[in-house]
């Protein structure tokens, strides 16, 4: 019983523990962002439809990307692997 209810628990403490939606891999030197996108449902098709939540997607992923860059403050005189250190909120 107890154990039920510990997964229970850990089953509804995930989505809070799941990655944000912008990051900074310093490691591999790339900018990640994970977006979202509602289909329409007014479109002729599903493949359009479907087009249409990527591309909505996609663009929010760009937006939360770029928000992870907020932050970051960048000078001319540091090489491009020491350009950026983040700044804490």
């Amino acid at each position: 019983m107890l154990r039920r209810i510990a997964l229970i628990a850990a089953l509804a403490a995930a989505p809070t523990l799941a990655q944000g939606k912008g990051e900074i891999d310093w490691n591999r030197r790339v900018l990640i962002g994970h977006g979202q996108g509602a289909p329409d449902l007014n479109a002729p098709s599903v493949a359009v439809a479907r087009l249409g939540a990527e591309r909505a997607a996609k663009l929010d992923a760009f937006r939360n990307a770029l928000e992870s860059l907020k932050g970051c403050n960048c000078s001319r005189a540091a090489a491009s692997g020491r350009c950026c250190r983040t700044t804490k909120r």
